[in-house]
């Protein structure tokens, strides 16, 4: 076969360029439609199990306050051991089981199981390793569940003014039925490597005051403070995407 020379050759070329062109157009097109295609169908499934741990989470709760109100959570103690007591937080729809860090169980076993001690998105609110009911900073993590009423979703804003400003009275009612109240003090956004938070017993008073002084250096939202001698601290992320480098706390001091 001879080849093509002179004009006719440039015309030859320039189709097959342009039929390259879109050949290659259309395969591009197909990849971009598949990986659409593909988070679409991923965000749907993700929603859906998400969807079915919220009602599975929503049912163990609702049964978990049903026994908790007539015999204050005694029968919540025999059904996990771990069961610390209940946490309310007025202003929001947090309304739930705390429990205990176990002896032997791997470190944050609580974020990724629930109250019935099963695998778990939401997980269940737990009390820091160190920390305890009866510590003048009892601090409790949970998580940040991007929507909805789980764990400490509602919290996740709690170092803005406006959202620290609605947020109301907190109770907890301990496994012996001890009911302690607290009041919003420090609505505050920090790194999750904040290591001022895991102070939970204190020389004294003035050591405490210490404590709170400086805690109030980074509150981005705050009230004053009535003298109280301990608080209870409420830890989730700041955000819902895994590995958020920041925690939102809100920390609340006893008023009776």
């Amino acid at each position: 076969m001879i080849p093509l020379v002179g004009p006719f050759s440039e015309i030859a070329k320039r189709r097959f360029d342009r039929n390259c062109e879109r050949v290659a157009s259309g395969t591009r097109s197909s990849t971009a439609v598949k990986l659409t295609v593909g988070v679409l169908v991923a965000s749907v499934l993700i929603f859906m199990c998400l969807g079915t741990e919220v009602v599975r989470e929503a049912a163990i709760a609702n049964a978990a306050e049903q026994k908790a109100q007539p015999d204050g959570g005694v029968s919540l103690k025999d059904e996990n051991p771990d069961y610390a007591g209940w946490l309310t937080v007025e202003g929001t729809s947090i309304s739930t089981p705390v429990v205990s860090c176990r002896q032997g169980d791997p470190n944050g076993f609580y974020l990724n199981h629930g109250f019935d001690r099963l695998r778990s998105f939401s997980g269940c609110p737990f009390i820091a390793e160190g920390s305890s009911p009866s510590s003048s900073n009892m601090l409790v993590y949970a998580h940040n569940m991007g929507y909805g009423t789980l764990g400490f979703t509602e919290l996740q804003n709690c170092y803005r003014t406006d959202c620290f400003a609605n947020i109301g009275a907190v109770a907890f009612t301990n496994v012996n039925g001890n009911t302690v109240r607290y009041r919003p003090l420090f609505g505050m956004r920090v790194p999750k490597s904040f290591d001022l938070l895991l102070r939970f017993d204190f020389a004294g008073e003035s050591d405490f005051k210490v404590w709170l002084t400086s805690l109030a250096e980074h509150a981005s939202a705050k009230s004053d403070s009535a003298g109280s001698d301990s608080v209870v601290t409420l830890v989730t992320c700041s955000s819902a995407i895994g590995g958020d480098r920041y925690r939102s706390v809100l920390v609340c001091e006893r008023t009776i």
